[in-house]
């Protein structure tokens, strides 16, 4: 239950210093809303963990660890 509420509260932190930087004018537009969508889905994995492994079921991955990593190495 604590490392939900630590993964929703940064991941609220990362959203807010997104749009920190776009109102500073120190991040274009058009890349912050890839990072926006970004921080809300991992806000949103944040609050609901189990629901990777249930993606992951679903897709057909052993974990949802994997999953991560693998979405994670095609993002960069």
């Amino acid at each position: 239950m604590n490392l939900t509420i630590l993964t929703g509260a940064t991941a609220l932190l990362f959203l807010g210093f997104i749009f920190e930087l776009v109102r500073r004018r120190r991040l274009r537009e058009k890349y912050a809303v890839l990072w926006i969508f970004v921080a809300v889905i991992v806000l949103g994995l944040g609050f609901f963990p189990r629901a990777v492994n249930r993606v992951a079921i679903a897709v057909g991955v052993a974990n949802g660890v994997s999953l991560v990593l693998f979405f994670g190495v095609m993002f960069l």
